[in-house]
């Protein structure tokens, strides 16, 4: 396990961003070019297939993998270093053999050049066992070279006793057992249907059919870069005029960094912190709010947008304007036409593209990648697949009749709104709408500038200055919360000073994902459990089986599965199977369960049977459907996977070993795997859920000095073991490490990310050093070493503080960690139930023997003996009657009349009194039956309340329960037994005990239920009922009135109001509505005022 939450460590994808910021002279051409729209991107597109054309051959098609737009397309993606090629897992599984063949080399005291030189018999032996094992999926090789190979190497280090020898030996065993599970996989049931073929599969590129047009527009752009005129004019007539805007003590500048034809926003004049530099009226900006009166033909496009909006608003406010410029460039025109011939996406040229290699704005590139197909693949199918309105056509039209947005446009529409848009305040609310603001879009973005837009009242936008500005220098805004490198990105510029929002931020697997959406969670499982080296999944297993028809064909499920083929169609996802789904969605809780809801189809039992050999079928002939091909070599790298598993000694107890059994077992017998979630999916999404206590991935972040609060927490569920996460699940402290062990693995694994971080750096920090100091640079060359060198300062602070915490931890008490705290509260958990647990057989003595009230002993005469006398014993139980018992003895030694009176005074004269009952409740138990609950004066409602509860079995039946309800039931005995007292009672039952009732406030108003929870408590006759009721209805003050209450299908209840109740009528109909659980205030209201307009006749009801 050790083993594979280490690997974790090589599979962090880390997103790290520095600051940095300087001016210099200007060498604009091959750092920056532009597309005006994407109409130029079809233009582009058109040319790129053209040229390509001339190189292709009669019938060949310019986007084919293997031809020359292909090809150059990914020579594109890697000058601008997007591109990524993902290895097989065969490769990382050859690449971790090799590794452990190294280990095993060196821990016997051979170096690889020595072992590739020796040339005896036994060692080309063991060459040839190493080759036929890396050529092939498993190979076929015999058991006794591999035995060779390991038995001289183990020899070499005293047989394995040294603490070399011991390590050696751990490493060769486990070598020998993905070795033996190779042949064993080549000889195995799935092997010999057919279904693993000889080719393995391919890496995946990043670059696909999807993305060529768009690089080879992007090549095309920036190998012949146009001069992008705009109608400077037009605007200024459309925002000063038409829509009626402001400008003060600003103006348009061409200066560095700027973010459009227009130029930047240059104070004229001195500017104070809080003059109003620009007005304009609503509808002069492009946002949420202003869309909300643009009419289409099926209602407006704010309303249409509004999901949109809400669920990423730089994707809806792409949307909206691609909408707009379609209107404007080929519909019914757009009022914003003269503001949107200014929009243009800027693009860093290769240069300065290359200049990032080994930085997170590198990394962030391809993340961006990632977004643009992830935002276009949600509009597509959130906003535009029913679309009926148009609001999709790229061409304007009323309806989509000319094809919807492309993934180009969306590109496009993206990157401008994320170079240009600006947050617009409410002034009224605070809250913040992204927004395309005329002129505002000009000003610097800046971390520390400050300054806003504001919509006033008026429904006017105001910028507001947030600092004072020199004459003749750039107006800045801070545009959002933004990293240098994101900054670089977007701006193309970074800030003069350090940035306040800098961070490292780490994708933690799993993080964020709790809330996925069925199909994307379980890509994540899949791609987690590939990331870290743990076996395959079960259901995908199933779900390649099936596509090769190995155990039978089930037409229903086939027919489910083409429904979820056809859903991610476009995308890398793979449908999930109906037991998935039942499972993720909480239908069901078990395989089983999912099973016994789904129909099985004829014939298909096999496919339930998980400890015996099933039957196979050959699978088909792989050549005649690719997609049948792919699900072969899909089966053949889950073979890869496992041997991934075997080879990081994943194999031991819990839910990974159980997964991989199960998996040896479908390879080796064809054993069918479960359709729906294994005991490591189940283990992931409870780290899923634990891990959203964190908080989100932009949270997991490293900061100069310090890391993140959510980061630690997240690194900490995402190391934690098994036994750890079972542990935490419930009641998990995300400020408190877990336990010592995971805390230093944790920081470990983090120390190591972060010095991986610092070796994918192509320069030093003396080279970066050495280039600032240069006069050469160009400002955008200035700003991206500036950020390589922050981005190494703040790394290699997150470094010393990593190294600091490790060492600090040496002298941690393992007990100030939250898995010892649970532990404790565990152990005391134990304690508490087996407390519980004795009250219970304490109970159970109690009420399985008959309650003794006294035990008086009598000199009697013996029978047949006048002179002589013998002690007797007399009894009396709870329930008996006392009269009857001292008869009943009477009769027994011929007593007397005078004796037996005497008897009787003398055993009531024993009998203690008891304490006052102060408390009683009714209850209705699970079983359907009353049972009253009391309290006498003394009596600890704790201990009574627990021991009441254990006798009706409520413990058995859940402890939450049972600690809810005893906190339920000790409050009202605590509330009833503090109520004011009003009158008191002396008893005496028919035993002989001396009881004593207390009649508090809001037990008067119907006394003959509250004498017949009495009695059954006090265990007295159903006979005393009445009685018991007259006698407290004589005792208490005399009622002056009677107001019935009707609570709604429940019996008719009765407030009793005495003489002296008017001036407290409050607290007594407050006492009746707790007896009664009329808890509604309304209903509380109401009885007052029936009760007042009885006790005042004449008062009017308002």
């Amino acid at each position: 396990m050790m083993r594979w939450r280490r690997n974790l460590t090589l599979v962090l994808l880390v997103l790290a961003f520095c600051a940095g910021a300087a001016h210099g002279s200007r060498d604009e051409a091959a750092e920056e070019f532009s597309i005006s729209s994407p109409d130029e991107i079809d233009e582009l597109v058109a040319t790129a297939v053209r040229e390509s054309r001339k190189e292709l051959k009669d019938g060949e098609n310019a986007l084919d993998p293997k031809g020359p737009m292909f090809k150059s397309a990914e020579e594109s993606a890697r000058r601008r270093l997007v591109y990524k090629e993902s290895p097989t897992l065969f490769q990382r599984k050859q690449d971790l053999l090799g590794d452990m063949r190294s280990q095993i080399l060196q821990l016997s005291g051979r170096t690889q050049d020595a072992e590739d030189g020796d040339d005896d018999d036994d060692h080309k032996k063991k060459r040839e066992v190493v080759e036929a094992y890396e050529t092939g999926l498993v190979g076929r090789y015999e058991e006794d070279f591999v035995d060779l190979f390991l038995s001289e190497a183990a020899a070499a280090t005293g047989n394995g006793t040294t603490p070399g020898g011991v390590a050696l030996r751990s490493q060769a065993e486990v070598f020998m057992d993905t070795v033996k599970l190779g042949r064993d996989i080549t000889d195995g049931a799935i092997s010999l249907a057919g279904a693993l073929p000889s080719s393995e599969a391919e890496p995946l590129s990043s670059v696909n059919i999807v993305k060529v047009p768009w690089l080879a527009a992007v090549g095309l752009a920036e190998e012949k870069p146009k001069d992008h005129g705009v109608n400077e004019t037009a605007f200024e007539e459309w925002y000063g005029g038409k829509m009626g805007g402001k400008v003060s003590y600003v103006t348009r500048s061409q200066e560095v960094g700027q973010a459009s034809p227009l130029g930047v926003l240059v104070a004229e004049e001195d500017v104070k912190k809080g003059d109003v530099l620009l007005e304009m009226p609503l509808k002069c900006i492009l946002n949420q709010l202003s869309l909300r009166n643009r009419r289409i033909r099926a209602g407006f496009v704010g309303e249409k947008l509004k999901e949109a909006f809400a669920h990423n608003p730089e994707w809806g406010l792409s949307v909206a304007l691609l909408f707009e410029l379609a209107q404007h460039r080929h519909g019914d025109g757009s009022k914003w036409g003269a503001f949107l011939d200014t929009l243009e996406m800027r693009l860093l040229g290769t240069p300065m593209v290359q200049e990032l290699e080994g930085t997170f704005a590198a990394e962030l590139l391809r993340i961006e990648e990632e977004e643009v197909q992830e935002g276009y693949r949600w509009v597509s199918s959130e906003v535009c697949k029913s679309d009926n309105s148009g609001i999709c056509n790229r061409k304007g039209g009323g309806r989509s009749t000319s094809g919807v947005f492309t993934s180009q446009d969306f590109r496009w529409a993206l990157s401008v709104v994320k170079q240009n848009a600006v947050p617009l305040k409410l002034e009224t609310t605070g809250r913040e709408y992204l927004s395309l603001i005329p002129y505002a879009n000009l000003a610097q973005h800046d971390p520390d500038a400050g300054g806003e837009v504001v919509l006033s009242l008026k429904n006017v936008a105001e910028f507001r200055a947030g600092v004072d500005v020199a004459a003749f220098h750039p107006v800045k805004l801070t545009k959002g919360t933004f990293t240098d490198a994101e900054s670089f990105l977007r701006y193309h510029l970074v800030s003069e000073h350090v940035n306040r929002f800098n961070h490292v931020r780490l994708k933690i697997p799993g993080g964020g994902q709790a809330d996925d959406q069925l199909i994307y969670k379980v890509q994540s499982l899949r791609d987690w459990r590939k990331a870290v080296g743990l076996p395959p999944r079960a259901a995908d297993l199933w779900r390649a089986a099936s596509q090769l028809n190995l155990y039978g064909e089930d037409e229903e499920e086939q027919n489910y599965m083409d429904r979820q083929n056809r859903l991610t169609s476009g995308t890398n996802l793979e449908p999930i199977t109906r037991a998935e789904q039942l499972m993720l969605t909480g239908k069901a809780k078990t395989n089983e369960e999912a099973a016994l809801m789904i129909k099985p189809a004829p014939g298909s039992e096999v496919l339930e049977s998980k400890y015996s050999e099933s039957q196979l079928y050959s699978a088909p002939d792989l050549e005649e459907d690719i997609s049948l091909e792919m699900a072969a070599k899909n089966l053949k790298e889950a073979a890869h996977q496992l041997h991934i598993s075997v080879a990081l000694n994943l194999t031991g107890e819990g839910s990974v070993g159980k997964v991989v059994n199960d998996t040896r077992n479908f390879f080796l017998y064809g054993t069918a795997p479960s359709r729906g979630l294994d005991a490591i999916d189940e283990m992931l999404i409870k780290k899923m859920d634990v891990l959203s206590v964190c908080g989100g991935p932009r949270d997991f972040v490293i900061q100069a000095k310090n890391v993140s609060e959510e980061l630690l927490c997240a690194m900490r569920v995402s190391l934690s073991n098994e036994t750890e996460l079972n542990l935490i699940e419930a009641s998990f402290n995300r400020s408190m490490g877990i336990t010592k062990s995971n805390e230093m693995l944790m920081l470990q694994t983090l120390e190591g990310s972060v010095r991986g971080l610092l070796r994918k750096h192509i320069t030093s920090t003396e080279e970066d050093e050495a280039q600032l100091e240069s006069d050469d640079l160009s400002a955008k060359k200035r700003f991206a070493v500036t950020l390589r060198l922050r981005e190494k300062e703040l790394l290699q602070s997150a470094l010393a503080f990593l190294e600091d915490e490790i060492e600090g931890l040496e002298g941690k008490d393992p007990d100030f960690f939250q898995v010892a705290a649970l532990l404790l509260q565990e152990e005391e958990k134990q304690r508490r139930l087996e407390d519980l647990q004795q009250k219970l057989g304490e109970e159970r003595e109690r009420l399985s023997k008959k309650a003794e009230i006294v035990s008086v002993t009598i000199n009697v005469q013996k029978a047949g003996e006048p002179d002589s006398v013998e002690s007797a014993n007399l009894t009396i139980y709870e329930g008996d009657d006392l009269g009857d018992r001292v008869r009943e003895f009477g009769d027994k030694h011929a007593l007397d009349q005078v004796a037996r009176k005497r008897l009787e005074m003398h055993v009531k004269n024993n009998i203690p009194p008891r304490e006052p009952i102060v408390a009683l409740l009714q209850t209705i138990t699970q079983h359907g039956s009353l049972e009253p609950l009391g309290l006498a004066r003394g009596e600890n409602a704790t201990d009574k309340v627990e021991r009441f509860l254990l006798t009706q079995g409520v413990l058995e039946e859940s402890e939450d329960k049972f600690k809810t309800l005893a906190q339920e039931l000790e409050e009202k005995l605590r509330s009833r037994s503090s109520a004011r007292l009003l009158v008191e009672i002396p008893v005496v039952a028919p035993d002989g005990r001396k009881l004593t009732l207390h009649i508090r406030e809001g037990e008067q108003h119907d006394m003959l239920e509250f004498m017949r929870v009495f009695a059954k408590y006090a265990k007295l006759p159903s006979s005393s009922i009445q009685p018991l009721a007259q006698e407290a209805l004589r005792r208490l003050p005399p009622a002056i009135l009677q107001v019935p209450i009707n609570l709604g299908g429940s019996r008719q209840l009765s407030l009793r109001v005495a003489s002296g109740d008017v001036e407290r009528l409050e607290e007594v109909i407050s006492s009746f509505c707790d007896r009664h659980a009329i808890q509604d205030e309304s209903a509380q209201q109401q009885i007052m005022r029936n009760v007042l307009s009885k006790i005042h006749p004449g008062a009017s009801l308002l």
